[in-house]
């Protein structure tokens, strides 16, 4: 598999596996890769050029979640929608488990009511997109 962002290409991998993840490239770039297989009797053309651009710079932290309504056993939270968030990871720490963060929710929607909680118990939240 080679890459280039002009007409040089440069060979990146040569192996056995279908898959690469090509690392290491400049935010907003577009990256132009052609192929090429090899077996026991050689190799083959060079395939047609694909073009992939990379995205700008990473997104930034997301607001913390917000308590919207608390009963006895569940708490009810709510977080700003963002115009270029496609999915939020919601994740919930309780200290008596020591198990760190652990994601509760993830999908599109912008609430989130965790259930079957202790009562009388401290519980610590973050967002993730």
């Amino acid at each position: 598999m080679e890459w280039t962002g002009t007409d040089n290409f440069v060979e990146i991998f040569n192996g056995l596996q279908k898959l690469y993840k090509a690392s290491k490239l400049k935010i907003s770039t577009c990256y132009r890769f052609r192929l090429a297989a090899v077996n026991e009797y050689g190799q083959s053309d060079y395939s047609g050029i694909s073009c992939f651009s990379t995205s700008g710079s990473s997104p930034s932290q997301p607001a913390p979640p917000v308590l919207k309504e608390a009963f006895v056993t569940k708490l009810h939270l709510e977080w700003e929608l963002r115009p270029n968030d496609d999915n939020y990871t919601l994740q919930m720490e309780d200290e008596k488990t020591h198990h760190g963060f652990l994601s509760v929710y993830n999908g599109k929607d912008t609430s989130y009511t965790c259930s079957q909680l202790l009562h009388k118990t401290n519980y610590k939240f973050r967002l993730s997109r």
